[in-house]
């Protein structure tokens, strides 16, 4: 299940690229599993305490501003940081 979970954000970020072909495909890749990379850094640093509720809407959308404002400077385009942001968000649909 969980690599059917994975190839399905891979497709979506793939879908994205369309839209947001200045932004890397690692780029949009990343961001469409940050939920899920967030969960492996806690497992692998149990120190962090990340926890759950890395999927829990408040922490999505928190992630979401988060790459957006990383996204806006780094790659000098508003729309792709809003881009990249309903990205992240999508994983809550998605997932």
């Amino acid at each position: 299940m969980n690599a059917l979970m994975y190839m399905g954000h891979f497709a979506i970020a793939r879908g994205a690229r369309r839209q947001l072909q200045r932004l890397p495909m690692a780029y949009l890749l990343a961001v469409s599993t940050k939920p899920d990379l967030h969960d492996v850094l806690g497992n692998l640093v149990p120190v962090l305490d990340i926890g759950p509720d890395t999927h829990t809407a408040p922490s999505v959308c928190a992630a979401a501003i988060v790459v957006a404002a990383i996204t806006a400077p780094v790659f000098r385009r508003g729309s792709l940081a809003l881009g990249a942001g309903v990205l992240v968000l999508s994983h809550l649909a998605f997932d």
